[in-house]
């Protein structure tokens, strides 16, 4: 792009911005991406909770021999096991996305390195072709 630019130095420039505006947009998308597989794992870990406690209630209900109560709670436990198990492959993919996001993000901030060394070279009057890219 630079070479088939009637001023190259300005084609850098809108380059480095939009490369700017892009990094800045991928960086949001992993900071949204990290929050939300943060958020499934403390529901996961809070709903482990309950499920212990279901299982808890379930026990005291069989020593007081309470059948119907113990069967609630157990019930309910695996309600709360099924739910988890959701929770699980959501926070899974939702950490395959950070995952990526992150890779993503590095990959756009190693261009724009590579864009602002072009214009520093540029700038002191390198050719492009004595620039290793």
């Amino acid at each position: 792009l630079l070479t088939q630019s009637e001023n190259p130095r300005v084609a850098i420039d809108q380059i480095i911005a939009e490369m700017e505006e892009g990094l800045a947009g991928a960086r949001r998308s992993a900071t949204t991406a990290a929050g939300n597989a943060d958020r499934l794992f403390a529901e996961i870990q809070a709903h482990r909770q309950q499920a212990d406690q279901w299982s808890e209630r379930a026990r005291e209900s069989l020593k007081a021999r309470q059948d119907d109560e113990a069967r609630l709670s157990l019930l309910r436990k695996r309600e709360t096991d099924d739910l988890i198990a959701g929770l699980v492959q959501q926070h899974h993919a939702a950490e395959a996305t950070r995952e990526h996001l992150a890779t993503m993000q590095r990959a756009l901030e190693a261009r724009l390195a590579e864009a602002l060394r072009r214009r520093s070279a540029m700038e002191h009057g390198v050719p492009a072709a004595d620039h290793p890219t």
